[in-house]
């Protein structure tokens, strides 16, 4: 019987499987079965041990097939439909039992070309060629896991008699290193050795000199580090992934090599990133779970506002999509987007001048004072800025496949200065005006005594069978589609809060949060596959060649035994010949085939933020039904 480990190997490309490997760790719990690795016993025989404490970024995955999460962890997969699916993509059957792997990065390359960021595609294969420096190297433990290092030297070797590179071999505190250096610029280099029981990969030789300087004690380990030691402590001590990011030495580090690329990220931005953060990623028997905890490098002084609940109530129970929080500009993104939406309204060029060369803050404030010309505000001080305290954001979307799809939808946040945002509003409601000419209407609404704009789209005009309305009711901003406003107002028929799954789902968090984002994902799925299916271009299986033969049943037996000769027969390449075919005297089904619901037990996923001190914290959970 052929090898698993061998196997695996085949076309290996230590680039490109280096560089996925920080997704494929995290989400490895949805490909395979697999197995807890305690992050109370890290310090004892685990890939950390031999990761130095300067570390920028650390994911491990312990596929161990034969624990008690490894097999919690396939029933989960069984139970959401996802099991075949996704063994077939990740080619499964070819991955080594007892397979512990990492990913961890060491350096950072070169930044100095940003000028290539723009061509970045969205393929990751694509991605990888922007780290052609190195800087990062993949550990390897299993039983066999010898087989990587010799099929790796027979892959330099081939390399070698092609007259790609050369073969060298090198010692670095006691530990030899074999590695192919590439003289062909289509080749690719290679560091492979072995440290302790671990079989490590690089693309430079030097990538592995950390790893076997930590090996040796003569750099301190990560496993060793106190912040390390702190954060781990606070996650779950079993788990299929974890992994560790030194977001502080990474920006130190960006900032160093190439410092227009901070100067061009959004201070708030910059503050989330600046934190040291460590992370699980286990199974129970409900589903999935997530957490992390984050120790900022500049503690706030800012007291956290628990949230109550009270804009779940609000909210319909069939909603796809719900966040709530404080501040809801605290990531910068509603800003980011404000600036996009007026670069373009001032005909803005943004790759006109060099990054190194723009003061980001000046460049928005001036973006948005020449927008404010003509739009009659500005965005960023009259609008964005008064809005504080806080807000909650939910989408429904019935029939996402129909011509005009139903949407309802609604933004509300807390206001500094109600006085001011409604002059924005109204504002608006004269742009907008002005904009739809005959396409559509303006009406304003009376709602507790505050006045409420209403744009009336024709179908053809908006693409959704929906109202917009927007304005400003007491203390607060709404701007709504559909229904939302009156959900939000009345209350639905049935909320969200009252929802039997969304309380299951609850139940696994904590109870308090000062933020919180829900997703239903058996929606989502559900809408996605259905998107699918309606862009699929169905192909009548029907050639006249099918005239040729009295029934399907004969035009079957037929491409069966010749199905070259015979391809005519079957045009959607379904194996089943002439299905469409209207032979005579055929009768149709007596019913049509219901299909079934693969994803049924898929429900809802939900995250909360909240803080432990002065670790800031979050929890997410998958809901997967039939326990």
């Amino acid at each position: 019987m052929q090898s698993r480990t061998h196997t695996l190997t085949v076309g290996f490309s230590v680039a490109h499987w280096m560089m996925l490997l920080v997704a494929f760790a995290l989400v490895s719990a949805l490909i395979v079965p697999l197995a807890p690795a305690s992050a109370q016993t890290f310090v004892t025989n685990e890939p950390v041990d031999i990761v130095p404490e300067t570390a920028y970024v650390y994911v491990e995955a312990n596929l161990d097939t034969s624990t008690e999460q490894g097999a919690l962890a396939a029933d989960l997969l069984q139970r959401a439909g996802l099991a075949d699916l996704l063994e077939e993509e990740a080619g499964t059957d070819e991955i080594p039992e007892g397979l512990h792997v990492a990913f961890v990065l060491t350096s950072i390359p070169d930044l100095e070309a940003l000028d290539e960021v723009g061509d970045v595609t969205t393929d990751p294969m694509a991605v990888t060629k922007s780290f052609d420096g190195g800087g990062f190297a993949v550990i390897v433990s299993s039983e066999g896991s010898e087989q990587f290092i010799a099929d790796e030297r027979a892959r330099m070797e081939a390399d070698t008699g092609a007259g790609l590179g050369e073969i060298t071999e090198a010692e670095h505190g006691g530990v030899t290193i074999t590695a192919f250096e590439p003289s062909d610029a289509f080749a690719e280099g290679t560091a492979v050795a072995t440290i302790g029981d671990y079989r490590v990969f690089a693309m430079r030789a030097e990538d592995l000199h950390p790893l076997i300087d930590t090996f040796n004690e003569d750099l301190t380990s990560l496993a060793s580090s106190e912040r390390y030691q702190l954060l781990t402590d606070l996650l779950p001590s079993e788990h299929v992934a974890s992994g560790w990011i030194n977001g502080v030495a990474l920006l130190e580090a960006v900032e160093a090599s190439s410092p227009e690329a901070i100067a061009s990220v959004d201070v708030n931005t910059l503050a989330a990133l600046d934190a040291w953060t460590a992370f699980t990623f286990s199974a129970e028997p409900q589903g999935f779970r997530l957490e992390t905890r984050s120790l900022p490098n500049e503690l706030v002084e800012s007291e956290p506002v628990a949230l109550d609940g009270a804009f779940l109530d609000t909210v319909p129970a069939d909603a796809v999509f719900v966040t709530t929080g404080t501040d809801i500009d605290s990531s910068g993104l509603v800003t980011l987007l404000a600036f996009l939406f007026a670069t373009e309204l001032v005909g803005e060029d943004l790759m006109a001048t060099p990054v190194d060369q723009v003061d980001v803050a000046q460049a928005q404030n001036d973006v948005f004072e020449r927008s404010e010309s003509l739009l009659g505000f500005n965005i960023k001080t009259d609008f964005i800025d008064n809005l504080t305290g806080r807000y909650g954001i939910f989408v429904s979307v019935d029939d996402i496949t129909a011509e005009t799809p139903a949407i309802d939808a609604l933004i509300v946040s807390d206001i500094t200065n109600p006085v001011v945002v409604q002059d924005v509003m109204s504002k608006i409601s004269f742009i907008a005006g002005a904009a739809l000419g005959d396409q559509g209407s303006i009406e304003t609404r009376d709602v507790d005594g505050s006045q409420v704009y209403q744009i009336a789209l024709s179908e053809d005009t908006a693409g959704i069978d929906s109202k917009i309305e927007f304005g400003v009711i007491d203390d607060e901003v709404v701007i709504s589609v559909g229904s939302g406003l009156d959900d939000y107002l009345t209350g639905p028929a049935q909320p969200l809060s009252q929802d039997e799954t969304f309380e299951t789902l609850m139940a696994r968090l904590p109870d308090e949060y000062n933020h919180l984002t829900y997703i239903d994902l058996h929606q989502v799925v559900t809408m996605a596959t259905e998107l699918s299916e309606g862009q699929d271009f169905a192909l009548e299986d029907a050639d006249p060649a099918c005239a040729e033969f009295a029934s399907q049943a004969e035009a079957q037996a037929a491409y069966d035994e010749d199905p070259f000769t015979n391809f005519l027969l079957d045009l959607d390449f379904d194996g089943e010949a002439c299905e469409d075919y209207p032979f005579a005297g055929a009768t149709p089904s007596a019913s049509p085939v219901v299909q079934e619901d693969r994803f049924a037990n898929i429900h809802g996923l939900a995250t909360v933020m909240y803080e432990e001190g002065d670790v800031e914290a979050s929890s997410t959970f998958i809901l997967i039904d039939g326990e």
